[in-house]
């Protein structure tokens, strides 16, 4: 009994209805294939960037590093007489660009080569490179490239190099290719290595160090080594173990993972409203059947088990299909991916390692397991409850009134679930409960997926109203089958859920968006700008240049020098505080009427008046670190700890963690730094700023290795950096979309099926079967419509909710929310465009069906 039910409940529908069947796997699998795309991708990164560390440290135990203008070579002597330190290599770092179109960014690690052996190897094919280094000190200009750069600029030993440096561009010899390993692995081999003195003196940073690798004693403890040397150097240094390193990494890039899945998320939600659409349909379908076989013996406990065996079939049937799917999208999304990472992050980051390993197929395997019962555990309690008497009911009858209070509970628990999103934001209790935190989005969506069926329900009612008076009938039977049948109308909310998440993802691209270039329209009040590398608005840690370059830009004609005093300096540099890396900028004192300084309290005059050391902090910097203006700030500097006044606050994007803001006489003062990251100009009356821009292009540009830009410029740059940072949200909305089209079909399959017998009826009463197939599609085409209309109301509640809120939290800027009009039509257009489809597939079904046959159905 137990078998035969199992087999007519769930197996046999799965192979009898292989169209829905694959609907519903198909529902699954994109849903789930976006979870596997977005955990491979995040695990790859992470493992990048570990293996770039690990190689790049060799068998280091621990590294001491400072903030990124370096520290004094002396250091190294402090740090080999702490008790457990065997060797101690020190390592110059910086960033360049290389090639014969100076665009692609590489990183310069400057080592010394008479201590190299201790913790790195350099081996080509042959032979270990630095069996004489001496030979190599004795060359200034040398240089040793990777195997995977040479072949990609077709470098061979003896061949020149140029690369930016803090001076311009200078030409280098490679002197050795190095094989993948060891360092030569790092940032996927886009790593050039010269002597540390010629580092030094190519990078502006002589007399200083970055970085130290320290080689423990053999039976030395790496952590309490680590806290020796933390001890003995006190701040600004920071010392790390290799895993350290690469755990900060992850904390560093885990706000952008959070939001990348937390969308993914949200299309495994659409998913389950799929799951539920099918297993709802399934068991309207069947109740006959159920009627029977409860008759006949079957327990609720049987049926129940038997639904959910067939919500867990098809959700790991579709969990498995969406492996290889994932992993293919995967390839696909990590280009875009990986580019925003490193816009962002100013990271290098080009991963291309990607592997689906067994924790993401198992997690995958469940989610989607997951995913289905959730879809399928409601409807399957239904099918437990039906009575022995549906066994006499026809098929065609519509029972929804009997679950009027099942709908008005639904309803109820979507305003409860909105409502503690809004009140959860309002009071900030999500930041003190991590988990909280992580499911507000969803647990927003799923409130909203309950009620999207009665918000289509008033817009199709209200649409009734609005065509009442036109004279097509098959128009009037579809609004009144709709308004008449709440069941039919809940086949529209996955739609409603997966138009919610387009729009969702669209206001969230056009807030970002509305928001950085209503700040940076503000900022870029300067006519040229001039830097290594053109991009300087996102933090990027362009390379610097020397100060006195500003001399010759100041004799560049069409400079303004009487009104504005001549171009103005502005440096750059990453800075650990509190446990996070910051911004700081430090400016030259900018003119009066155009300050490229947003302020938000207090006025730009008192960064370079105060009589004391002062700072502006960023918007997010006082949300993260709980500092207001008028209180002080403690920074760490190259004179020891400096207590700053906070005198004003500003609206900055340049990092995730916060912008400090100090003059930059305060700044070379305290950091014993005169490097420039970025010159900016402003050009006399009548003279355009694109000739000034040819001028600096063609003269000081060209020799020094400058890319120069005009304001039009860096804010179209600026705009193709924030494309590159949401590409990969088109994959989702696609997901998405594809999901609710699959479930508007599978309702009008179902639907079909299920008024067989009432479609019979009206052709036998005259209805040609044209206007029956009109019919459909009109249904079809109004609960698409209606569906837009109540993902819109939704929609644009969940984007205020979320994005002032958890979204800004996350990314760790503040949010202007901005529903644009195209979104709305999109939107719109998007859920009459899948209705249309549905329509049109379910009228090609109706004009198959045979009129005998029809009346027959029972």
């Amino acid at each position: 009994m137990r078998r035969n039910v199992l087999f007519v409940l769930a197996l046999r529908p799965l192979v009898e209805r292989p169209l829905r069947t694959a609907l519903a796997l198909l529902g699954i699998a994109c849903g789930t294939a976006l979870y596997v795309a977005i955990a491979i991708i995040n695990v790859a990164t992470i493992d990048y960037f570990a293996d770039s560390v690990s190689s790049l440290g060799g068998g280091a135990n621990v590294s001491v590093s400072g903030d990124a203008t370096g520290f004094p070579e002396e250091t190294l002597e402090r740090v080999e007489k702490v008790p457990g330190v065997d060797r101690v290599v020190p390592v110059v770092q910086a960033r360049a660009r290389a090639g014969k179109d100076q665009m692609q960014g590489v990183v310069v690690l400057g080592v010394d080569m008479l201590r190299e052996s201790a913790v790195r190897k350099y081996e080509t094919a042959d032979a270990n490179v630095l069996d004489d280094p001496l030979e190599f000190l004795n060359q200034v200009d040398s240089v040793l490239v990777t195997r995977a750069f040479a072949d990609e600029h077709h470098l061979t030993i003896g061949a020149p190099l140029e690369l930016t440096t803090a001076s311009g561009p200078q030409r280098f010899v490679v002197r050795g290719i190095l094989g993948a390993t060891g360092a030569a692995k790092a940032f996927g081999g886009r790593v050039v290595f010269m002597d540390i003195d010629a580092a030094r003196v190519s990078f502006g940073k002589e007399g200083r160090t970055d970085r130290l690798d320290v080689l423990a004693k053999k039976g030395a403890d790496d952590a309490t080594l680590a806290r020796s040397i933390e001890k003995e150097l006190g701040a600004p240094f920071y010392v790390e173990r290799p895993s350290d390193q690469a755990e900060a990494f992850r904390k560093m890039i885990a706000s952008y993972q959070a939001v990348l899945a937390s969308l993914g998320q949200l299309s495994l939600v659409v998913a389950i409203f799929l799951v539920a659409n099918t297993m709802a349909m399934n068991v309207s379908e069947r109740r006959k059947e159920i009627g029977v076989l409860r008759a006949i013996g079957a327990t609720r406990l049987l049926v129940l088990g038997s639904f959910l065996l067939m919500s867990a079939v098809i959700g790991v049937s579709g969990a498995a299909l969406a492996l290889p799917l994932g992993r293919g999208l995967a390839s696909v999304l990590v280009g875009v991916v990986s580019r925003s990472v490193a816009l962002t992050y100013a990271t290098p980051i080009d991963v291309s390692a990607l592997h689906l390993s067994g924790h993401i197929v198992t997690v995958a395997l469940v989610a989607g397991l997951l995913a289905a019962l959730a879809g399928g555990v409601v409807p399957a309690y239904r099918a437990s409850t039906v009575p022995c008497v549906e066994a006499l009911r026809p098929k065609d009858v519509d029972v929804a009134p009997r679950f009027e209070l099942r709908v008005v509970l639904a309803r109820l628990l979507g305003v409860l679930l909105l409502a503690y999103v809004a009140l959860a934001m309002k009071l900030d209790i999500d930041w003190r409960a991590p988990w909280l935190h992580d499911s507000t989005l969803v647990v927003a969506y799923i409130g909203g997926a309950l009620l999207a069926p009665w918000l289509s329900s008033l817009v199709l009612g209200m649409l009734k109203r609005i065509f009442a008076r036109t004279k097509s009938p098959a128009l009037h039977l579809a609004l009144a089958s709709l308004t008449s049948s709440p069941r039919r109308v809940m086949g529209g909310t996955t739609l409603s859920a997966a138009l919610v998440l387009v729009l969702l993802l669209t206001t969230t691209q056009a807030s970002v968006k509305h928001t950085v270039a209503s700040t940076t329209e503000r900022m870029l009040v300067a006519d040229v700008w001039v830097s290594q590398k053109g991009m300087f608005l996102t933090g990027d840690d362009s390379e610097a240049m020397r100060e006195d370059l500003a001399n010759d830009l100041n004799r560049v004609p069409g400079v303004d020098i009487a009104r504005f005093g001549g171009v103005r300096g502005l440096r750059t540099i990453k800075l650990r505080h509190a446990d996070s890396s910051v911004l700081l900028k430090a400016w030259d004192r900018p003119p009066n009427d155009r300050a490229p300084i947003v302020m938000l309290e207090g006025e730009a005059d008192a960064l370079f008046d105060a009589a004391e050391p002062t700072v502006f902090i960023s918007e997010n910097f006082a949300s993260h670190h709980q500092k207001r203006r008028g209180e002080s700030l403690v920074l760490d500097t190259k004179a020891g700890p400096m207590t700053f006044a906070i005198a004003g606050v500003v609206v900055d994007f340049g990092s995730p963690a916060g912008t400090i803001y100090l003059s930059r006489e305060t700044y070379k003062r305290l950091w014993r730094d005169s490097l420039v990251t970025v010159f900016y100009a402003y050009v006399e009356q009548g003279v355009d700023p694109k000739a000034v821009r040819d001028r600096i292009d063609q003269g000081i540009a060209r020799r020094h290795g400058l890319v120069t830009s005009v304001t039009e410029d860096v804010r179209t740059l600026s705009q193709q950096v924030l494309d590159d940072a949401f590409a990969y949200t088109r994959a989702i909305e696609i997901a998405a979309l594809v999901v609710g089209l699959l479930a508007l079909v599978s309702t009008v399959l179902v639907g079909v099926l299920e008024r067989k017998r009432e479609l019979g009826m009206l052709r036998a009463i005259g209805m040609s079967a044209r206007q029956l197939a009109s019919m459909i599609a009109f249904e079809m085409a109004f609960l698409g419509v209606s569906s837009g209309v109540a993902s819109l109301v939704l929609g644009g509640y969940m984007a205020h909710v979320w994005l002032g809120n958890a979204f800004a939290h996350d990314v760790g800027w503040p949010i202007d929310v901005h529903v644009p009009l195209l979104a709305v039509l999109g939107t719109l257009a998007a859920g009459g465009l899948v209705g249309i489809v549905a329509g049109g597939f379910g009228a090609e079904r109706v004009r198959r069906i045979e009129l005998a046959a029809a009346l027959a159905y029972e």
